[in-house]
């Protein structure tokens, strides 16, 4: 397993949608889902995310604390993931720190 299964969010639908809405939402995601790659790789800061997350209504804080609680649950119950030692890194080190100021 990837840590960016336990980072990643939702593509977001509505029965109200038309495809313009759709394609907006899917835009969203891509966005969304190459930030969290990026912070994960170390190429962005987590600050950056948390903007783009902002930015698009996702609350970074309740973000933040569902990934705290998957990557806790994944380490609790020893399942392995790949990229661990970066994971640990963004949950335990750098969002810590973004979230005190």
């Amino acid at each position: 397993m990837l840590a960016i299964e336990g980072l990643s969010t939702v593509l977001r639908e509505s029965p109200d949608f038309n495809s313009s809405d759709s394609q907006h939402e899917i835009n969203q995601l891509i966005v969304r889902q190459t930030a969290i790659q990026d912070c994960l790789t170390g190429e962005q800061h987590a600050d950056v995310l948390l903007d783009i997350l902002d930015s698009q209504g996702i609350n970074p804080i309740e973000y933040v604390a569902c990934v705290e609680q998957n990557i806790n649950f994944l380490l609790s119950n020893q399942l392995p993931i790949e990229d661990a030692q970066e994971v640990v890194q963004m949950v335990y080190g750098e969002w810590d720190n973004l979230l005190l100021i």
